[in-house]
């Protein structure tokens, strides 16, 4: 069967590439999966790449573009809202690329396609703030390079670039072993690249519509294992992703938000749409940071909406203290920022407040005030980890001071008890309890007793506080 040699690339060719790349991966995902060798949270690279990949097409399936252009945009769309893992947001990062390079096109010749594979890469690169060679990203940058080489040629044409892509992306696979450690002690390439790898193969079975044609990974597949490893002493975190919604979103601000509170941070998006991957030992702060913090504008709007000329910021968090920092150089009001890191610094800064002071009488004494407050939290660890020298196995409580894990047991009164130990209770008088939505009658009245009988200089006092994830939160003081 005579392969028909498209001229350029155009929507319904790259929708049905797409297809083609969905289907190539679909049928070797297991393959990938195979190759994983970090014990990270992630689930499966060739799962998370599939259904990633999934969403792309999802989101193109009901088009009937001409325009390459605007179907490159609604996988890029796809793709960001899908992305799963940290393979997942990389290749949504891919697709964002694509889609920029073939902005207002309407079909590609071999050297536009090229060089869109080239700004894939380029892109998925720029994503990452400490990018790894022998990783996906190498595999994507070969497969640019190589693809601009072909298009190079008099006689290029658009299954000659997606070929040379593809082989290009086969060699890269092969070469990460020598690049990476982990991959060479396993005897297996990198899962996320060789993901990759089939989905330009994928593009390139369906552009050449052969029945003919055949693809030898073969000698891609080096035996797949999985090997032992400790956990570094930090521990690998938990896997957080969410998405972001709004208008004006500052990635490169949100971006450095996450990145204080994790590891293996990907953060990207467009305005409109922010995608966050992090690895964290603490993903409700995270979490909250996505779903329950505040704005800038957010609290400008606040600022600006009361009638007075000087206001208070209590940001009660320690991820949005930067983001109420910068409502004082957007607003004509004068504005005081107290770096509140939790509620109970919070509440005790507003009981410093004074109506009867000024501004800056009452910004000192209530910043004064939340210094003299520590923060126990107290939790459940959802899965096993190491950080801080401390061993952690999923379902143990665990407690934090001023938001760093010092201690796991296997009640809250023990867990308790010794965070206040640490803290050294001579130095303090009074202990608040805010009772979670997580805790019981007796779960209440055991701690409350445990406190009084091992801390008997402490006053002890109980709030209903209501909040999520933390059976309680404790305010010494």
């Amino acid at each position: 069967m005579a392969s028909r040699r498209p001229v350029g690339v155009d929507g319904p060719l790259f929708k049905q590439a797409l297809l083609g790349s969905l289907n190539w991966l679909a049928a070797n995902h297991e393959e990938v999966n195979r190759l994983n060798v970090f014990p990270v949270p992630d689930g499966d690279t060739g799962t998370n790449m599939l259904l990633t990949l999934q969403s792309a097409v999802e989101d193109i399936k009901e088009s009937n573009a001409a325009e390459v252009s605007k179907i490159a945009k609604l996988a890029s769309h796809g793709s960001l809202m899908g992305a799963r893992g940290n393979s997942g947001v990389i290749l949504s990062q891919i697709f964002r690329g694509f889609a920029r390079a073939v902005e207002g096109k309407s079909s590609l010749t071999p050297r536009e396609l090229a060089a869109a594979f080239e700004e894939a890469a380029n892109a998925a690169y720029r994503a990452v703030n400490k990018p790894t060679e022998g990783t996906i990203l190498t595999v994507a940058r070969e497969a640019g390079r190589a693809a601009t080489t072909a298009a190079g040629d008099v006689e290029a044409s658009v299954p000659g670039v997606i070929a040379a892509a593809a082989a290009g992306a086969r060699a890269a696979v092969l070469k990460t072993p020598s690049q990476l450690q982990i991959l060479r002690d396993a005897g297996v390439v990198d899962a996320g690249g060789f993901g990759l790898q089939l989905i330009i193969e994928g593009m390139l079975k369906t552009v050449e519509e052969s029945e003919s044609f055949h693809i030898d990974t073969a000698a891609t597949k080096p035996r797949a294992a999985q090997v032992a490893m400790d956990l570094p002493e930090g521990g690998w975190g938990y896997c957080t992703e969410f998405l972001i919604e709004g208008n004006g979103l500052d990635v490169d601000l949100i971006r450095g938000e996450i990145e204080a509170l994790g590891n293996s941070v990907l953060v990207v998006g467009e305005p409109e749409l922010v995608k966050v991957h992090v690895h964290t030992d603490d993903p409700t702060s995270v979490i909250t940071l996505a779903g329950g913090n505040p704005s800038t504008q957010d609290m400008l709007n606040a600022v600006d909406g009361v009638p007075y000329d000087e206001v208070v910021l209590l940001p009660n968090n320690g991820n949005v203290i930067l983001a109420a920092s910068q409502v004082r150089g957007l607003t004509k009001k004068k504005v005081h920022v107290i770096e509140t890191h939790s509620v109970p610094q919070g509440v005790a800064a507003v009981v410093a407040f004074r109506p009867e002071r000024n501004g800056d009488d009452n910004a000192a004494a209530m910043k004064a005030e939340a210094a003299r407050v520590q923060t126990i939290e107290v939790t459940h660890a959802v899965r096993d980890t190491r950080s801080n020298g401390l061993k952690v196995k999923k379902g143990d409580v665990i407690g934090l001071i001023n938001d760093k894990l010092e201690f796991a047991g296997t009640d809250y009164a023990e867990v308790v008890n010794k965070a206040l130990g640490k803290l050294g209770p001579d130095s303090f008088e009074l202990v608040t309890v805010y009772r979670g939505q997580g805790a019981s009658d007796d779960e209440l009245a055991n701690l409350e007793s445990a406190i009084r009988s091992n801390f008997p200089g402490l006053e002890v006092e109980i709030q209903q506080g209501g909040q999520q994830h933390y059976p309680f939160i404790l305010s010494v003081e």
